[in-house]
């Protein structure tokens, strides 16, 4: 007996690629700023850092379907339908930004301090030190993970002057 080829119906289609991206938490893509709004924000921020002037953190601003310049094409990363803010630092992130913040962090890159960044979200400046309006360094901000229940509940960090806080909670 022969089998006949199964019909799918594209509004099946359509619906299973909904719940995909649903889950996937795909946002629409007219959520996304104007991409001319993006212009100098997504070149490549520098910060040094204050004890001995080496580079302290890379920011980059990651357009929609652009790659993330952390990830390197051998893992297989396909490039996010979301912005990306990619930061580069002792405790390298990578964090897809909600609708709501990326014209905020395009503002403040483009202001281009630390402050201004940290003022969007603290968790985008773990290499800064809000108390010595400061950037430092791999050897001049020490981290250190802090579990809780044996689970990992936040990394704490303290700067070469000895001032404490969050970086990644």
């Amino acid at each position: 007996m022969a089998r006949r080829p199964m019909k799918t119906r594209p509004s099946i289609i359509r619906a299973v690629i909904g719940c995909l991206r649903f889950l996937a938490g795909f946002q629409p893509p007219e959520n996304t700023p104007d991409p001319r709004q993006y212009q100098g924000a997504c070149e490549p921020h520098l910060y040094h850092c204050r004890a001995c002037g080496a580079l302290a953190a890379t920011v980059t601003l990651v357009r929609p379907g652009q790659p993330d310049p952390r990830r390197t094409p051998e893992l297989g990363m396909v490039p996010s339908e979301h912005t990306i803010l990619s930061v580069d630092a002792r405790h390298p992130s990578s964090t897809a930004l909600f609708p709501s913040q990326i014209n905020a962090v395009i503002n403040a890159l483009e202001i281009g301090t630390e402050a201004a960044l940290y003022n969007v979200d603290p968790e985008f400046t773990p290499f800064w030190c809000p108390r010595c309006q400061a950037s430092y360094c791999r050897e001049h901000y020490e981290s250190w993970p802090v579990l809780e229940g044996g689970h990992f509940d936040c990394l704490m960090g303290i700067c070469a002057q000895g001032h404490k806080r969050v970086l990644w909670d």
